[in-house]
């Protein structure tokens, strides 16, 4: 589906929206092809919905909501969108730039070819991911 072109200023509001509510991360399976994600979290679907009108994918409450707390919904592109939306997003990145970077050279791998680097590549990402890492760019 084709989809609006976004001002610059667009990209650097979701950018900051994927550093601070969202994560750039990879399930690995034994086994299986490394596969990344990009989700956005948000109590306010508006903007998700917004972001959704931009790039292919969903938007759905997410599932580590409790009772007694506002409901959190998540922004998920899909394959073909996070590529471009990571690519988009790229130069305004502060805090996931390198995650972004990681994920952008996963997406570029096709299946069937750079098994292993795949997973070096998740390996990496994951290190990245890992609470408390000072590897982090600085804003």
């Amino acid at each position: 589906m084709g989809r609006s072109r976004l001002r610059e200023t667009d990209k650097a509001y979701i950018a900051g929206f994927l550093d601070g509510e969202g994560t750039i991360t990879c399930t690995v399976k034994e086994g299986r092809w490394p596969s990344l994600r990009v989700l956005i979290y948000n109590t306010d679907q508006r903007v998700l919905q917004w972001m959704l009108a931009h790039y292919d994918g969903s938007v759905r409450p997410h599932s580590g909501w409790e009772d007694g707390q506002k409901r959190v919904y998540a922004f998920a592109p899909t394959v073909p969108a996070r590529m471009r939306l990571l690519k988009e997003i790229l130069p305004y990145l502060k805090l996931k730039r390198s995650q972004a970077m990681i994920g952008i050279r996963m997406l570029e791998l096709t299946h069937g070819q750079g098994l292993d680097e795949r997973r070096q590549l998740a390996m990496q990402l994951h290190a990245l991911n890992r609470r408390g890492s000072t590897s982090h760019a600085r804003p």
